[in-house]
């Protein structure tokens, strides 16, 4: 390990987690195109409008937290004394600093 990087255990565990976020944001947004595939201009109270809503905020969500896990997986191989929240806010992802 160099001096600055985090243990290689760790990077692939981050790793790990980003792929599987994108296949569940890929999962729940499947659920909305098959929610708006059957909308119809002919019936337009066919579909939930809440349930789409949800969907995407659950999606949104799953999203974020993908980015998170990626940008620990760029923190954990970068040569850095930046901590993460630091390094987020280095990288243009302030947005994922928590309070």
């Amino acid at each position: 390990m160099s001096a600055g990087k985090m243990d290689r255990s760790y990077f692939d565990e981050k790793k790990e987690y980003a792929i599987e976020g994108i296949d569940q944001a890929n999962r729940t947004a499947s659920l909305v195109v098959g929610m708006l595939s059957s909308w119809s201009y002919d019936v337009p109270n066919i579909i939930d409008p809440g349930a789409v809503h949800e969907h995407l905020q659950v999606a949104k969500s799953q999203l974020d937290g993908t980015r998170t896990n990626f940008e620990k997986v760029r923190w954990a191989s970068a040569n850095t004394d930046l901590d993460f929240d630091a390094w987020l806010r280095a990288n243009g992802c302030s947005d994922l600093v928590r309070p």
